[in-house]
């Protein structure tokens, strides 16, 4: 008898061994996955870099200037030389320090990214290009660049963005230059609509200027060109009126720079197309529209334009016969308000060789920050009408409520959902050993089986699943023994 215990509990051990076994390797190929190089030597560096160099044929420096790189993203996504979404691709000077960069088109075998970098009259400027680090996330946005041409983003007028009351406009934003007189998202006509802009004002300020019946109000404050998260919003006061605000997102909060009350109890709609980007020297990284909602604050988002690699599409290419004109579309990916863009960025004089594309076993002293790109509206969150980067995503309206649900409790993103998961995981295991008949070998199969599942789609940390299996493991030793 006791033999027969015994070989029975070498089985079971033998079982859940094997089940904590295949945990491991699950947690650790979820880990290799999330990197585009696989089993490269810097895992968590980038792990590809592409040497190029610029000659410029006549004198004069250039600074930060936009490039235009013929580049096959659709095959380095293909061959994971870059993430899924291009998101990681990161453009440096030589002395590995970040510059901006417009990833354009994520389908395209001969895409245009532009690297805004500094060119030498007359000789050769190097510089790189890096991808295949699936832990960086480069917040890209559309980068207005005056100096070869206006460069100028529309959306066209639609009953959607002109709702009257209870709206408001946010903008990502970041200049060198604040104290111009530029559009952030202008749709004001005479004494219809509403616009955020930039002014010359002092050393430089955003304005939030909206119409009524008689004229406008206009709500100003300083700015020094730092990368902000500013809106204009407009409520309805407690009184009979409509509330004008300014604000900017600092330290977890929305803080008020100006305010004033309107006589008018709705904003007169307008009916011009919106300008964004024109005069503005700098990278607008997000804007957002809303409407409705509460007495306080307009929640609904009707329009939400991240410029993100693939969100972008272009349409023309800039050649010499149609002056260095790149054409393109921005989607909308709320709404249907896509926004067209023109950028002109002269290449004449420029001659630009890509060289191979190299594996790279060094660190290469860059990196771009953690996730900070889609923030508007709340900046503790990433954005949600984007396409998501975590594969539980994939499950659609499951994985969406569960995203949501994640995004808005106060715990920590990793620490709720090790809870969901641990209750799913208790949940089937007692269900699993009522229905055998309390075979605890099976329901601890099974409780191992859902942390690896949720480790194997990247929703918990791969090393959080394998402690979760030894503490299962653990336990089930104990309740064994007892049995015995």
């Amino acid at each position: 008898m006791r033999l027969r215990q015994r070989l029975k509990l070498n089985y079971d051990m033998a079982l859940v061994t094997w089940a904590v076994g295949v945990l491991i390797l699950v947690s650790i190929l979820a880990n290799l996955q999330g990197s585009s190089c696989g089993l490269a030597f810097h895992i968590n560096d980038f792990c590809y870099r592409t040497p190029i160099s610029i000659n410029k044929s006549t004198a004069g420096n250039l600074t930060d200037y936009p490039v235009a790189l013929t580049i096959d993203i659709a095959g380095l996504i293909a061959n994971q030389r870059t993430g899924q979404f291009a998101t990681d691709i990161l453009t440096t000077k030589t002395s590995s320090v970040e510059v901006e960069s417009i990833v354009q088109d994520l389908t395209a075998a001969d895409s245009t990214v532009f690297a805004f970098v500094d060119i030498t009259g007359s000789a050769n400027t190097a510089f790189d290009m890096y991808s295949g680090n699936a832990a960086a996330y480069t917040d890209q946005g559309i980068v207005f660049h005056q100096s070869s041409g206006a460069d100028t983003m529309s959306v066209p007028d639609d009953a959607s963005l002109d709702p009257g009351d209870l709206f408001q406009i946010q903008a990502l934003i970041q200049s060198d230059t604040p104290d111009a007189n530029a559009d952030i998202f202008d749709k004001l006509s005479g004494f219809t609509g509403y616009a955020l802009r930039t002014t010359n004002t002092g050393t430089g300020q955003i304005e939030f200027e909206v119409a009524h019946a008689a004229g406008t109000d206009v709500l100003a404050a300083d700015w020094d060109g730092s990368k902000t998260l500013v809106r204009g919003l407009v409520q309805i006061s407690d009184v009979c009126c409509t509330d004008l605000l300014l604000q900017y997102f600092e330290s977890g909060a929305w803080v008020t720079q100006d305010a004033a009350g309107s006589t008018d109890p709705s904003v007169p709609n307008s009916a011009v197309a919106a300008s964004i980007g024109a005069g503005f020297e700098g990278v607008i990284y997000e804007l957002e529209f809303r409407d409705g909602g509460t007495q306080e604050e307009s929640e609904n988002v009707v329009s939400h334009w991240s410029f993100n690699p693939g969100d972008l599409a272009e349409t023309q290419r800039g050649t010499s016969g149609n002056s260095w004109t790149y054409l393109g579309t921005a989607i909308d990916t709320i709404g249907s308000n896509d926004a067209t863009y023109s950028l002109i960025n002269s290449q004449a004089n420029l001659t630009v060789t890509l060289g191979p594309q190299l594996i790279e076993f060094a660190d290469s002293s860059s990196g771009a920050g953690p996730e900070s790109a889609d923030i508007v509206g709340d900046a503790s969150d990433s954005d949600l009408s984007s396409t998501g980067t975590d594969r539980y995503q994939v499950f659609g309206g499951p994985g969406k409520a569960v995203f949501n649900a994640v995004s808005s409790t106060d715990l920590a993103p990793r620490a709720f959902k090790f809870i969901l998961l641990t209750a799913a995981a208790i949940f089937l295991g007692g269900f699993v050993y009522v229905r055998t008949d309390q075979n605890s070998t099976i329901a601890a199969m099974v409780m191992i089986a859902v942390f690896g599942v949720g480790a194997g789609v990247q929703f918990i940390e791969g090393w959080w699943a394998i402690i979760a299996g030894f503490m299962i493991l653990g336990l089930w030793f104990v309740t064994k023994k007892q049995t015995e």
